[in-house]
């Protein structure tokens, strides 16, 4: 192998090596980030997920996907959040009045 291919594959791996490091930094960052707050967040999830019950919007845990009317959610809207499933029927956004609170769903 001559020096300049040498180099030129060595060059190649450093910047390999570095684009890597760049993408895994902030993958690490998110994931304690997560590990941190995963408590609160479930709370939160399953209080979210009593309001939701009393508009006729329920969770199956088992496939981890939303039902409305016995249908299948493909798209649900809850700002900020968002969840999309490929099989689903109904798209559901909620609505919220300025304090939070839901007022209804629009379901289409």
């Amino acid at each position: 192998m001559t020096k300049t291919k040498r180099n030129a594959v060595i060059t190649g791996i450093v910047i390999l090596g570095i684009v890597g490091v760049l993408f895994l930094i902030p993958t690490l960052f998110n994931s304690a980030h997560m590990t941190v707050g995963y408590g609160d967040w479930e709370v939160d999830f399953q209080e979210r997920l009593l309001e939701y019950a009393e508009f006729g919007l329920r969770y199956d845990e088992e496939i981890s996907g939303f039902f409305y009317n016995e249908q299948r959610v493909r798209r649900f809207v809850d700002t900020p959040s968002l969840f999309q499933y490929d099989n689903g029927i109904v798209d559901v956004t909620v609505l919220r009045d300025s304090d939070g609170n839901i007022i209804g769903l629009n379901v289409q």
